[in-house]
């Protein structure tokens, strides 16, 4: 599986499941989502520390639809996040390793980051509206 960059939309910053969850909630999803994921990285493999990451898709009209909890490392989170990574200094870090982890090439890596950052400017041209549906399915699965 290639590592992508997942910008999230300025009108979704901060609107997330663990912003919709208490902490203990928060706290028994992500665990579950470590323990599916077998504490290692979906992405590249790796062990340590693991981070759950929400996967969205948007839709038609102005839906952010959760589809998915992935347990990922932390360097692969960060890419995830290459506009924290940006705003935190970590920019370098964070490319390197997404051009390491997809074994890309400088101008492969750089037209996925530009293509990233275009199609998240039209997307922060929509006030979308956040569906955590998927966490029924999610933590009745866990029972």
């Amino acid at each position: 599986m290639d590592l992508t960059i997942d910008l999230i939309p300025r009108s979704s910053w901060g609107n997330n499941v663990r912003s919709m969850v208490t902490a203990m909630e928060w706290d028994i999803i992500r665990h579950e989502c470590y323990r599916r994921g077998r504490y290692v990285c979906a992405v590249c493999g790796n062990g340590g520390r693991m981070h759950c990451h929400e996967v969205f898709e948007y839709r038609d009209p102005d839906q952010q639809i959760l589809v998915d909890l992935s347990c990922l490392c932390t360097n692969c989170h960060e890419v995830k996040h290459y506009g924290r990574a940006t705003v935190v200094g970590r920019e370098e870090e964070a490319k390197e390793w997404l051009q390491k982890v997809n074994s890309w090439n400088e101008f492969e890596t750089q037209e996925h980051i530009l293509e990233c950052f275009l199609k998240w400017h039209r997307r922060n041209k929509i006030n979308w509206q956040l569906d955590i549906s998927y966490l029924h399915k999610f933590m009745k699965d866990t029972v």
